[in-house]
């Protein structure tokens, strides 16, 4: 598979790099003229053509596709240390197209105005950077910090949400899943869902788990999204589109 470059825009004949993105090209990997490279505009359209000319490096189209929108979301609560940028790298590898922090009522890190800032930017550019290594030419948006106070209206975006919790009754193989809509994953902290935030998302959601174990709160909302999209069987679909 051919190596990922992001571009401000796909639209024309002739692709110019990122100014990042071309310096990187030439001075770390050593890219030369003639060479086939994919490039993407980070919202899921991608062309694919030889290196024209370089500083900055431009490629002239010979093919174009889209990546498959995927229609999931995550509400992943803050964790503390690398977990939450594992669990960023692990939902844009599997395919996730939104995440938004959650500070949750257990969440043992608590961001302030001024760290959810540069919170927020890390995770971004960790998104991009497993969606190149991924090849993957959408890279999810990371959201603006949602509390638990504010879930009820923020619930409301979503035609399914889908609660991952260690004490649910059903297992997510049990639910049926919906072939279209959106669909939001919720994963608590390392201390687990509150009762009151249950309870909020009670009304709108289905609570599932997702086996017998106790799963790391950076690896559930990947395990489930992955699950939900072979249901729906994208990864046949997004892989089609490519051929």
């Amino acid at each position: 598979m051919l190596s990922l470059f992001f571009s401000e825009s796909v639209s024309k004949e002739l692709v110019t790099l990122l100014p990042d993105e071309s310096r990187h090209a030439e001075k770390v990997l050593r890219i030369s003229v003639g060479e086939e490279i994919r490039v993407a505009d980070q919202l899921g359209a991608w062309v694919e053509g030889p290196i024209e000319s370089l500083s900055p490096v431009g490629v002239r189209v010979v093919r174009r596709g889209k990546d498959l929108h995927s229609g999931i979301s995550v509400l992943q609560a803050i964790t503390k240390g690398d977990a939450a940028t594992d669990a960023v790298a692990l939902l844009t590898e599997v395919g996730v197209e939104e995440i938004i922090p959650w500070s949750a009522q257990h969440s043992i890190a608590r961001w302030d105005d001024e760290k959810s800032v540069k919170a927020r930017e890390k995770w971004q550019v960790v998104a991009e950077e497993s969606a190149k290594q991924s090849r993957r030419a959408l890279v999810p948006r990371v959201s603006e910090m949602v509390s638990s106070k504010e879930l009820p209206l923020f619930l409301s975006r979503f035609a399914h949400v889908v609660v991952l919790h260690e004490s649910a009754h059903i297992g997510i193989d049990q639910i049926e899943i919906p072939k279209v809509g959106e669909i939001l994953i919720v994963v608590g902290p390392e201390g687990g869902i509150s009762d009151s935030e249950i309870k909020a998302f009670a009304e709108r959601s289905q609570v599932v788990h997702l086996g017998p174990h106790v799963l790391r709160s950076k690896n559930a909302g990947a395990i489930a999204a992955a699950l939900i999209l072979q249901e729906r069987k994208w990864y046949s679909d997004a892989k089609k589109s490519k051929e």
